[in-house]
């Protein structure tokens, strides 16, 4: 049986960053203010933003009290139902959910020094680093 797991400490600021995220690492359906199933359907939940792939392969956002977004997802859905470029970045035992996570992050970071006026190049490395040079315009 599948279930949803919630990550609280996901600290996600930025709603658009993890919609960018999501469609670099495959799941490229984004819809907002809608529900997210679980694998065989049997539970739901609403959600703020949903980023997905095919029907049962599902990510999202929640807003919590501190004004953050948790992600929510049905893991177990997600790692058997993975796109090519997510499975492509969860090499060295990472998880799709530290996939999502890190390019989030990354995301985040490209959008706040963008608006700074800084050009972002990033990098991934074989290990799964990311490395972001950072020009001034």
């Amino acid at each position: 049986m599948s279930h949803f797991t919630k990550n609280s400490k996901a600290n996600i600021v930025d709603r658009v960053a993890f919609e960018e995220a999501c469609k670099e690492l495959g799941l490229t359906n984004v819809i907002h203010d809608t529900t997210i199933q679980s694998f065989y359907g049997e539970a739901a939940q609403k959600v703020d933003v949903l980023a997905s792939y095919g029907q049962r392969c599902q990510v999202g956002l929640q807003k919590n009290a501190k004004g953050q977004y948790d992600m929510i997802a049905d893991w177990y859905c997600v790692n058997r139902e993975t796109p090519s470029a997510l499975r492509a970045q969860m090499g060295n035992g990472r998880t799709a959910e530290n996939a999502i996570l890190q390019f989030t992050t990354k995301h985040t970071l490209a959008r706040k020094y963008r608006s700074q006026g800084y050009n972002c190049q990033f990098t991934n490395s074989q290990d799964g680093a990311i490395k972001m040079v950072m020009t001034k315009f």
